[in-house]
């Protein structure tokens, strides 16, 4: 009851006090829990080391963004190659045109007035020659026989284009997700797979000394804490709830749209900004793919 009563009792004073720039209450209620159930690891945070660093500032994040880029890269290498070798197979239309005016040219040897036709191994050629001879009963069995094969190799070429299209759209999908990496935030990489190896944590210092964390991870308070790293209460923005923003050259006015953006909470398109360029300057390329991102101001 006494750490509950704490928990109100520094929200309000933190809420008060800190909420210039329109932070999230709910980022803010979950970083002063994890304050007074972990106030060790929490000193640590503001040190930039502990466990919760490790987690979403630190080795943590990167193993999920590293493991994750390996995959999609690899998704890539196999798509590509079964493009390639799609994008590789000879036109059936044309294989089909080749042997037919094949059994033409065979059949034409019995004929002296056909002297003039060569064999040819060019499909435009074989084509055209094909065409010359329709209508003329002789030949009528070889060109309808054709032209159903035709069809046939017609409706392979049109699967195999829809193939085609969607091993690009895969690879575009994969490229992107790629891209988004980059600017992700923890909460996005964190899926049933990786959560547990996640929180296994440890943290090996510049000496060599391991840390495994083993205390914080007994408390009966660790699944909580893992609740508010997974749901987004706790993530790489903790900064913005520990300190008092100060202006300097970004305004308050932009640093509420920066938050806008990577909190996915969209201001309205015309919300002024004091100095675009440097808005742009600090967010990340992926994060302008989002539709936050959007002002016409």
């Amino acid at each position: 009851m006494r750490i509950l009563q704490n928990i109100c009792n520094e929200f309000l004073i933190y809420h008060g006090r800190l909420f210039t720039t329109e932070q999230d209450p709910n980022k803010m209620l979950a970083l002063i829990t994890y304050k007074n159930l972990f106030p060790r690891d929490f000193a640590d945070l503001q040190l930039g080391c502990g466990f919760m660093f490790e987690i979403i500032g630190g080795n943590g994040k990167e193993r999920l963004t590293s493991s994750e880029q390996a995959r999609l890269k690899e998704i890539i290498k196999i798509k590509n190659s079964e493009l390639s070798n799609l994008q590789n197979e000879p036109f059936f239309s044309d294989e089909i045109a080749i042997l037919y005016y094949s059994k033409l040219y065979y059949a034409m040897n019995k004929v002296s007035r056909y002297h003039d036709f060569q064999p040819s191994a060019d499909p435009h050629t074989c084509k055209k020659n094909i065409e010359q001879f329709r209508g003329e009963r002789q030949y009528n069995t070889i060109i309808t026989e054709y032209d159903n094969r035709l069809k046939c190799s017609d409706e392979i070429l049109a699967k195999k284009n829809a193939r085609v299209s969607s091993i690009e759209s895969e690879i575009s999908k994969a490229n992107r997700k790629l891209t988004e990496f980059k600017g992700s935030r923890i909460k996005d990489l964190i899926n049933r797979g990786n959560i547990d190896d996640l929180f296994k944590a440890k943290f090996t210092s510049e000496t060599g000394q391991e840390k495994k964390f083993t205390t914080l991870k007994d408390s009966p308070y660790f699944a909580l804490l893992k609740y508010l790293v997974r749901e987004g209460f706790i993530d790489e923005t903790y900064s913005d709830y520990m300190t008092y923003f100060y202006e300097n050259s970004l305004t308050r006015i932009d640093k509420i749209f920066l938050r806008s953006v990577t909190d996915k909470r969209a201001k309205e398109v015309n919300y002024m900004l004091d100095n675009p360029s440097m808005v742009v300057s600090r967010l990340p390329l992926a994060y302008f793919g989002q539709e936050e991102i959007l002002n016409f101001a």
